[in-house]
């Protein structure tokens, strides 16, 4: 599992948190209801929901740079 209380761990959720606090995004519709959840379940929800939406971040540039290419020619 996840050391909740290691410099890594605190780094992470303040990233999370900041990325909440911004437009809607991946990240704010993920985290609506978390607040509700036990804080253990709540970090390993903000974790794993942080790499979810980097990937889904990552594979939606992909699909428009294969768009731009294919528009390009």
């Amino acid at each position: 599992m996840y050391d909740t209380n290691g410099p890594r761990a605190i780094k992470l959720v303040d990233n999370v948190r900041s990325k909440v606090a911004g437009p809607m995004s991946c990240w704010q519709e993920a985290y609506q209801g978390a607040p509700r959840w036990p804080q253990r379940i709540r970090d390993d929800f903000f974790f794993e929901t942080n790499k979810i939406c980097h990937h889904l971040r990552l594979m939606d540039q992909q699909h428009k740079a294969r768009q731009t290419k294919t528009t390009a020619k």
